[in-house]
């Protein structure tokens, strides 16, 4: 089971969530690295072991593992990161 899942509905096209999806991981306080793999946007970095970002058409859901120093941080990542959603995706 992922230490962070969060998923969040939508009404735009693919391209513009993938657009804002790669401004999220840029947003970040840590360093992300990762690439789209089909729908899906593979991704780890300090703290994260591994993450995914699964692209649907009215929904997405992002979910990572986490090292025992990221989980320290999850609560703040969390926070953080449903704003960013909720400001972007309404």
């Amino acid at each position: 089971m992922p230490d962070i899942k969060l998923s969040k509905t939508h009404s735009l096209s693919n391209s513009a969530v993938r657009s804002k999806i790669k401004k999220l991981m840029k947003s970040l306080p840590i360093k992300v690295t990762g690439h789209w793999d089909g729908d899906e946007f593979v991704f780890d970095g300090r703290g994260i072991k591994s993450g995914r970002v699964k692209l649907g058409d009215k929904m997405i859901v992002m979910e990572a593992d986490l090292t025992w120093l990221g989980r320290r941080f999850k609560a703040k990542a969390m926070q953080e990161i449903l704003a960013y959603l909720d400001e972007e995706f309404g």
